[in-house]
């Protein structure tokens, strides 16, 4: 049984709904969201959680979100989010603190701008991600050369050029003019 019941349908496990509710049940049972949200956000009631705690496809659903959030760290990136949200009231108070140690203070302050400028890692791609350009000249029937440009997406502003890459095979591809052939 791969499906469950929510807001009164039936939903797939697999489908993106279902998908989403695991997700939700995961965080819920970190406790990053309580029971009652999870069921006002689904329409569940008390009934439908035991009903679907004793689904068993549901419960290995939720134990393998469960082993890669914690694989991945999201789990704990989500959970340290949470009591990070409460730093800048922190902050503020040891800013505003007239007692407080000079640079303590200072150091708030700083703190306090870092985080309301934020450092845009949002916007970024993940230093992991590669972004891979792979030319095939073989259209023509020839032999078979490949190309790759691999490089990681990000990119810094003191990155020199990269060697240009040599050619695979024993000869270098022609240019045609005007149907005339010449070396290049």
């Amino acid at each position: 049984m791969s499906e469950i019941i929510l807001r009164g349908v039936p939903v797939d496990l697999d489908s993106a709904v279902g998908y989403a509710f695991v997700c939700d049940a995961v965080r819920s049972a970190e406790g990053l969201i309580d029971d009652a949200q999870l069921m006002e956000t689904y329409e569940l009631t008390a009934e439908d959680l035991r009903t679907l705690a004793a689904n068993k496809t549901f419960a290995r659903a939720v134990q393998a979100e469960r082993n890669r959030r914690v694989r991945t760290g999201l789990a704990a990136r989500e959970s340290a989010s949470g009591y990070f949200i409460k730093a800048p009231k922190v902050l503020d108070s040891i800013m505003m603190d007239e007692q407080a140690n000079a640079r303590h203070r200072i150091e708030a302050v700083r703190e306090l701008r870092q985080t309301a400028i934020g450092s845009g890692d949002a916007e970024r791609p993940m230093d992991t991600e590669r972004f891979v350009i792979r030319i095939d000249l073989t259209a023509g029937g020839g032999e078979v050369h490949h190309y790759d440009f691999d490089k990681p997406t990000k990119i810094e502003t003191n990155d020199t050029p990269p060697e240009q890459p040599k050619l695979v095979g024993s000869e270098r591809p022609k240019l045609v003019i005007d149907n005339e052939k010449s070396d290049e």
